[in-house]
């Protein structure tokens, strides 16, 4: 465990230090350590190396609190990523090589600049978490109905002005997220998300009348609604 915490700490701190070219030696030389998991936060840096494709072990990768504003096509060879975090960057879009992450588990995009997610992020079956909060998106793809692991998603701080009626998909939903956008209704297809524990809708330009907060409790009568 020490031996890992210190392969994570040189990482950031080389990372920090380096131009991109000796990066790729040194984090090549930490994979060589067959080390699964890799921390490069708050290194104020916009730009991620195209080599951390090559660290094709890597199940979870930290790269919160940044300045990147794109991710390089090969983040897709990291196949075997279970979690990815990029919470609190500038990220505009993301590459399509995304939907190579097949194992992911945990996907952080809070706090980012993304206007919408593409259709491929559907192919992302085995997510059990994904955190949208604070980005500027105005709708989700249908594509999102694919995702029926998913038990934790989290919207806050958007433009949502909808949902998709495959939203009534996600069967194994337990937290909704959606505070802090401009929704004036939901589906009457999230009254399939029978697990659903906690909808969150408090806060920002949510516009719901008192008759569509009706509908909404009789169709998910055991589960917890915050208004405000």
């Amino acid at each position: 465990m020490l031996r890992k915490f210190s392969l994570i700490l040189i990482a950031v701190l080389m990372f920090a230090a380096c131009e991109k070219t000796e990066t790729c030696k040194i984090l090549g030389t930490l994979y060589k350590n067959n080390s699964d998991t890799l921390s490069l936060r708050m290194l104020d840096s916009a730009v991620l190396p195209d080599c951390i494709g090559n660290l094709t072990n890597l199940k979870h990768l930290d790269l919160e609190f940044n300045k990147l504003t794109s991710l390089p096509e090969s983040i897709g060879n990291l196949a075997n990523l279970d979690s990815l975090e990029l919470n609190g960057n500038d990220l505009t879009s993301l590459p399509e090589s995304i939907d190579n992450l097949k194992n992911l588990k945990s996907l952080g995009l809070g706090n980012n600049k993304l206007t919408s997610l593409p259709e491929s992020i559907g192919n992302l079956a085995n997510l059990e978490s994904l955190e949208l909060f604070g980005n500027y998106l105005t709708s989700l793809p249908e594509s999102i109905s694919n995702l029926t692991n998913l038990k934790h998603l989290e919207l806050f701080g958007n433009q949502l002005t909808s949902l998709p009626e495959s939203i009534g998909n996600l069967k194994n939903l337990e937290y909704l997220g959606l505070g802090g956008n401009r929704l004036t209704s939901l589906p009457e297809s999230i009254s399939n998300l029978k697990n659903l524990k906690h909808l969150d809708l408090n806060g920002g330009y949510n516009n719901l009348s008192n008759t569509e907060k009706a509908k909404i409790k009789s169709w998910l009568p055991n589960c917890k609604i915050e208004w405000y």
